[in-house]
């Protein structure tokens, strides 16, 4: 949830170091979350639905990958 702080970073290993394949999975998932991107899978919709940020667009095919 935050990637907002990172979209102008390069991500290096130095801050991806100790980062789980998980979390890595959350935050690839993010860039989609936050372009409208609704998850039917439900770890990943509890991941995002309370974050203030995440509106899902109801044409889901209007969301870029």
């Amino acid at each position: 949830g935050d990637m907002d702080k990172f979209q102008s970073v390069l991500l290096t290993r130095e801050i991806l170091e100790g980062i789980t394949l998980n979390d890595l999975r959350l935050m690839r998932l993010e860039f989609y979350a936050r372009h409208g991107k609704k998850f039917t899978t439900a770890g990943f919709a509890q991941a995002f639905e309370w974050r203030d940020w995440y509106k899902p667009l109801k044409n889901q095919k209007k969301v870029k990958e």
